[in-house]
């Protein structure tokens, strides 16, 4: 007979978002492909997304990225 599980499932707290990996080389680095930025930004990145004419969340980000880095050199 099937031992019980001595783990209470009511007891596990829930975690909420984790960073999903991808193996990036092989010098087995890895990257995060997704990132939590919260409900109200997630509300202005499709408005800003939109009003700037992008359509993929990639290219909106490096749009972002480039603007950002020569202001932190």
């Amino acid at each position: 007979m099937p031992k019980k599980s001595t783990r209470d499932s009511r007891s596990i707290e829930r975690t909420g978002w984790k960073p999903k990996t991808v193996k990036r080389n092989s010098n087995d680095k890895r990257i995060v492909n997704n990132i939590y930025i919260g409900a109200g930004n997630a509300r202005r990145w499709i408005i800003l997304k939109k009003k700037l004419d992008y359509q993929s969340d990639v290219d909106f980000v490096a749009y972002l990225l480039d603007l950002a880095e020569p202001q932190s050199v």
